[in-house]
């Protein structure tokens, strides 16, 4: 179990019904957090990753997309769409100048919005 479920936990277990979950740029290595959310819950989660390849079975309710976003996608997907829980870990700064505007778009999409921007430390050697 990874430590990020751990943070989300007392979020995600107050939810007495099926939830939803997006989890942008969901990353290759199994198990993706999307996926430990979907194991231990009931919850319907749509995995984006654009380097995405099926390296085991997914379980009971998985989405998985190989998509690669835009600002524009965001913003577009921000006004048709809505999730219980929205994770957008080490994603906000590939947008780079567009970031805040993609990070508007993903606040808007979620009751409850998880970001994690990288910091300097982060990038060390």
């Amino acid at each position: 179990m990874s430590e990020r479920l751990e943070l989300l936990r007392p979020v995600l277990s107050k939810y007495e019904r099926k939830f939803s979950v997006l989890d942008l740029g969901a990353g290759i290595n199994h198990p993706t957090l999307g996926y430990e959310i979907m194991r231990e819950f009931d919850a319907v989660v749509v995995e984006v990753e654009k380097d995405w390849t099926p390296l085991a079975p997914l379980g009971k309710n998985p989405i998985v997309l190989r998509h690669e976003f835009s600002v524009t996608g965001l913003e577009r997907l921000s006004e048709c769409e809505h999730f219980d829980a929205v994770l957008a870990f080490n994603f906000i700064h590939w947008f780079e100048s567009g970031w805040q505007a993609a990070a508007e778009a993903i606040l808007s999409m979620g009751d409850y919005v998880f970001l994690q921007i990288p910091t300097e430390a982060d990038s060390a050697d």
